[in-house]
């Protein structure tokens, strides 16, 4: 996905270390578009560090919806690890990621959402996604 315009997607985050854990990872590969979706308020306003990954951090949106969140992605991926979840859905494994994404042209802008630390993504979440990376 290097070659890719990505924006990373986090969905109810809680704790202002994945933040800017997320931000970092992100930093290293050359990305910068985050967006929190439906943020836990007063960890989003200290979520505001991330050594290596101020710029990732400071530039990072919230989003009140999904549709706000993905919008202007042509692709939108979700991921699960399915912990105590039946899969209901078709699933890859990571490593067959970029197999799928070269079948669609590189100029297409991918989501890839990450679900709350203590729930993940919903199945109704999941639904929305066109694909869905097992972690």
């Amino acid at each position: 996905m290097m070659n890719r315009d990505v924006r990373v997607v986090l969905v109810r985050p809680r704790n202002p270390l994945n933040i800017g854990a997320c931000a970092r990872a992100m930093a290293n590969f050359g990305h910068s578009d985050l967006v929190a979706l439906e943020p836990f308020e007063p960890i989003w306003r200290e979520a505001r560090s991330a050594p290596e990954a101020e710029e990732v951090v400071r530039q990072a949106k919230a989003a009140s919806s999904w549709e706000e969140a993905v919008a202007d992605c042509s692709i939108v991926i979700g991921t699960s690890s399915f912990h105590q979840r039946e899969m209901e859905h078709a699933v890859m494994e990571l490593p067959t990621l970029n197999r799928y994404l070269t079948a669609s042209p590189s100029c297409e802008r991918v989501a890839l959402v990450f679900g709350s630390e203590r729930s993940g993504l919903s199945n109704e979440e999941l639904a929305r996604c066109q694909a869905i990376v097992h972690i």
